[in-house]
């Protein structure tokens, strides 16, 4: 997150890899807090990265990248 204190004015970033950074919807990032504080608390762990797979398949409607 990048803020400007004479301008007021704020956004928030993601950075994917070296080369790219996008802005991402600061409602985004405030909705997922609020969603991982819930999980957490419900005693929910990290997936490994099969689990991470499988999620973002079957819950975001992902497709694999072929390599």
């Amino acid at each position: 997150m990048v803020a400007d204190d004479r301008r007021k004015i704020y956004a928030v970033f993601i950075e994917i890899d070296d080369k790219n950074i996008f802005e991402l919807d600061p409602r985004i990032l405030e909705n997922a807090c609020i969603r991982l504080r819930e999980v957490k608390d419900r005693k929910y762990r990290r997936a490994n990265l099969q689990e991470t797979d499988f999620l973002a398949i079957r819950y975001l409607d992902a497709k694999p990248v072929e390599e």
